[in-house]
């Protein structure tokens, strides 16, 4: 394993931001969790996301997946509600580069 040869004791996961815009599963990765000791996943902040939007989500839908994260918080699925990362990334600002920048390692 990657992590091994690392020398990582343990990793945290999350859940891929803005997941509640697509329909199907949105809590795929608790199975990827439960399958592997040394990995724990952040509950996910969607409900954040839908209460952003409310022409689309109802009260009752966000309620009922705020309800769902806090079964999975309160089972040890996962620790904490939110998003954690590295950089953010701005989704707002597009940069284009030609592949002479790009072989630069520009980006």
């Amino acid at each position: 394993i990657v992590a091994d040869d690392a020398g990582i004791a343990h990793s945290i996961i999350m859940h891929t931001p803005n997941t509640y815009s697509y329909e199907g599963k949105w809590d795929y990765y608790f199975s990827y969790v439960k399958k592997h000791k040394r990995v724990s996943a952040l509950c996910s902040a969607n409900v954040v996301g839908m209460s952003a939007n409310p022409k689309k989500y109802s009260k009752k839908k966000i309620n009922k997946e705020w309800k769902k994260m806090l079964r999975h918080f309160k089972k040890g699925r996962c620790y904490g509600f939110g998003e954690a990362g590295f950089v953010h990334y701005n989704k707002k600002k597009k940069i284009h580069l030609t592949l002479k920048e790009d072989r630069m390692n520009l980006i």
